[in-house]
């Protein structure tokens, strides 16, 4: 009887640690996505820039 209360104590403290770390994925997933959105605008953005200065140099 002691070892299954034992049990579900675990089982509940298991499924808890469970949905934190599935939060904690979900925020690190938001994130990286943030970051890759913000390197394609930066990247974006600098090709921009080194077009503009390729066609002056060519001109």
């Amino acid at each position: 009887m002691h070892r299954k209360r034992l049990n579900q104590v675990v089982r509940l403290r298991t499924g808890r640690v469970q949905s934190e770390v599935n939060v904690s994925e979900r925020a690190i997933k938001l994130m990286l996505i943030g970051i890759a959105f913000m390197l394609l605008v930066y990247l974006y953005k600098v090709n921009q820039v080194v077009g503009c200065m390729e066609t002056n140099f060519l001109l």
